[in-house]
């Protein structure tokens, strides 16, 4: 494995993610019809309803979020945009009954689009859709809907030579950055978040998040000021090694049109997708607050339940996401602000389950000089 081309996952393992792909063929236009050809049955359901508004599209994946998300979008609201934008917000819903959860988050959404109908410089759609395949799918289906968009849009011009067409789209599809933001993220500042989108549609940036968790949520209300930090220093240790690939994340459609599609069956295919862009991009980092909620299943939320559950007593690895990320440190760490050496002591503390120990030690290190 190249030693550039991995990321560290959810949960601490080393994923190959090789080199992005480029497309099939020589015509963007052509590799572009191809692309929608295979990918035709991920169309959003309406999508021919839609029309193009706005060159800066933002997903935020709204599912069991009840109306938790509205901080969300009004903070992407409350930007310095220096143009218009477009959210799609995004209730995937497996088949079946509709929810408590989702009936809030649909009315929720229903209230802040009536809130905003008279803004002329935000477009805000909902979609409502009973699928399975859960937040992969929902990648696959918006981006797929864009890349139609853009297709139909360079179509109704009427332009007779497709080398002409093929150049058009080129620059309409350079034009567009799609991102997608968690319905938990919030933005720290108003002017960076539509800089590091400026600097991706000038230069091909990734956009990617810098994010900083001020809230933990586990049963164990006296391990939670703990376990905020023990998270937070394993993002600091990713983003030292170029593996922090979170929201906000995303860059310019014609670029992600040129990578492998968002794999509906695979384990973190959401972050993997994104990581390809990235691999060789220059980043633009978005410093952002958010918080994280235990949860058993494959995610960093799943790294704050495993870690509880062993700093309570269980018998398992959990410390083992920081010995992953000091194996890839590299042998030179003279610049960074996080030593291997101080991943080392951090698993040794760890391995004692002594808290008050744990406790001082992540203090010290968190109080460190530090931004993303």
């Amino acid at each position: 494995m190249s030693e550039d081309n991995y990321i560290i996952n959810c949960v601490g393992e080393t994923i190959s993610i090789g080199d992005v792909m480029p497309g099939s063929s020589k015509c963007l236009y052509g590799y572009t019809e191809e692309y929608l050809y295979d990918n035709e049955s991920f169309l959003i359901n309406d999508w021919e309803m839609w029309e193009l508004f706005s060159s800066t599209i933002i997903l935020v994946p709204i599912y069991a979020a009840s109306e938790n998300f509205i901080p969300t979008v009004k903070n992407i609201l409350t930007q310095d945009w220096q143009s218009d934008i477009d959210i799609i917000l995004y209730v995937n819903e497996p088949k079946g009954a509709v929810s408590e959860e989702t009936s809030r988050s649909l009315s929720a959404a229903k209230s802040l689009i009536e809130e905003q109908k008279n803004n002329t410089n935000v477009l805000i759609r909902l979609v409502y859709e009973q699928i399975d395949g859960g937040i992969n799918m929902v990648y696959r289906k918006c981006f797929t809907t864009v890349v139609a968009l853009a297709k139909r849009h360079i179509d109704s011009k009427r332009i007779t030579v497709r080398k002409n067409k093929s150049k058009e789209l080129s620059r309409l599809l350079k034009s567009l950055v799609y991102l997608v933001i968690d319905d938990d993220t919030i933005c720290i500042d108003t002017k960076t978040l539509p800089a590091a989108v400026e600097e991706s549609r000038s230069f091909g940036s990734a956009v990617l998040g810098g994010v900083t968790i001020n809230s933990v949520v586990t049963p164990n209300i006296d391990l939670n000021p703990l376990l905020q930090n023990l998270i937070n220093l394993f993002f600091r240790f990713k983003h030292l090694v170029g593996s922090l690939i979170l929201t906000p994340r995303g860059g310019r459609a014609y670029d992600l049109l040129n990578i492998e599609p968002v794999d509906i069956e695979a384990h973190y295919a959401d972050t993997l997708w994104i990581a390809q862009y990235a691999l060789h991009k220059k980043r633009a980092i978005v410093p952002v607050w958010s918080s994280i909620h235990e949860r058993p299943y494959p995610s960093n939320a799943q790294i704050v339940y495993r870690l509880r559950r062993f700093l309570e007593g269980e018998d398992n690895n959990a410390f083992h996401v920081y010995e992953n990320i000091a194996e890839h440190y590299g042998q030179d760490d003279s610049n960074k602000t996080y030593k291997k050496s101080d991943i080392d002591e951090l698993v040794r503390i760890m391995k004692t389950r002594d808290l008050h120990q744990l406790t001082h030690f992540c203090d010290t290190l968190i109080k460190r000089d530090w931004e993303f």
